[in-house]
């Protein structure tokens, strides 16, 4: 019986690619970002505009992705909820299910084997823990 690679594939490799997707553009647009604050310098309107984004994707992982999504700390209307996602999803951490799955299971194995923030329990190497906290 023949099967469909793509939806029997377990070894988290197309979550692996679209973590470094997800990486890699904010990457790109911050040494961009850096390349054109040297040539055009940085306003108040740059710095307004980082603090504010700081504060938002900040809010929405602490509270949304984590306390609201993850611990369930306390309940919320459809807008709130929509907020907490949409300024979750901003910090490019993950989809709002992935994050809130993995931390709980992080709260359920803490530096166990299963542990998915954990690299100590999966590699041996120093040059592993670091590539693990890193990457994954």
């Amino acid at each position: 019986m023949q099967t469909n690679s793509a939806v029997d594939d377990r070894s988290g490799l197309r979550e692996r690619q679209l973590a470094w997707f997800t990486v890699g553009i904010p990457t790109l647009g911050t040494i961009l970002a850096v390349v054109l604050a040297l040539y055009n310098g940085i306003g108040v309107l740059e710095l307004g505009l980082l603090a504010s984004m700081y504060l938002l994707t900040a809010l929405g992982v602490e509270v949304g992705l984590h306390r609201f999504f993850s611990h369930h700390a306390f309940k919320a209307g459809p807008g709130v909820t929509a907020f907490f996602a949409t300024s979750g999803s901003m910090a490019a951490q993950g989809p709002v299910l992935f994050w809130a799955a993995t931390h709980r299971q992080h709260h359920a194995f803490t530096d166990m084997l299963g542990d998915p923030h954990s690299p100590c329990v999966k590699e041996k190497s120093l040059w592993g823990q670091i590539k693990g906290w890193e990457l994954w």
